[in-house]
């Protein structure tokens, strides 16, 4: 994958979270913690992750979590777990990937067989074909189906936080959520993109 064919990266979190994400930027899981906070992660992956460390890194709770397409496995379930009005994805600059420490996973980073390294080799060995397939699903093979499914969900880490100054905007899969969004006072652009949440 080339650095261009990065537009941008995405968080896919509660639209209850806009608001604080705005003020203090995208906070690792860690440091989200000590916040209120509405999550819509799944406990069994932060199970997962709570015992993961970035070889050469930090503990995998210690990273923000960016994914580089926001239309994958994760957003599936999470929209059809929550109301999708509730869903958003917050767009983050693809510059936040030169911050120090930046990380990218050749999938999701809770997978036992996700490699990590730091740009620009973490993003040569991704293929950008497959981080961005209009699906994972293969009914002729199962495990090239899970494979591609935590390709999909390959993520950029950025240490312990990602500043305001990196955020571009919010997505919903409606108008009347945007409408709610811009209601409550976010001063980030608000765009409706259906497709990204399954619409």
């Amino acid at each position: 994958m080339r650095r261009e064919d990065v537009v941008g990266l995405r968080y896919i979190t509660h639209v209850a979270n806009v608001r604080s994400i705005e003020t203090m930027g995208i906070l690792c899981h860690r440091a989200a913690s000590r916040h209120d906070h509405v999550t819509i992660a799944a406990a069994d992956i932060q199970d997962r992750r709570r015992g993961k460390t970035v070889p050469q890194g930090m503990p995998l709770h210690r990273y923000a979590n960016l994914y580089i397409n926001a239309r994958n496995k994760m957003m599936y379930r999470v929209v059809h777990e929550q109301d999708v009005r509730n869903v958003c994805v917050i767009d983050v600059a693809a510059d936040v990937m030169d911050l120090e420490g930046a990380v990218v996973s050749d999938q999701n980073a809770a997978s036992g067989y996700a490699r990590f390294a730091p740009l620009p080799v973490g993003l040569d060995r991704l293929d950008a074909k497959e981080v961005f397939a209009e699906s994972w699903l293969d009914p002729h093979d199962q495990v090239a189906e899970w494979r591609l499914g935590s390709i999909m969900c390959a993520e950029v880490l950025i240490p312990q936080a990602v500043e305001p100054r990196y955020l571009q905007g919010v997505f919903v899969t409606d108008r009347p959520t945007r409408d709610r969004v811009v209601g409550e006072g976010i001063r980030l652009p608000v765009q409706v993109e259906p497709r990204l949440f399954f619409g």
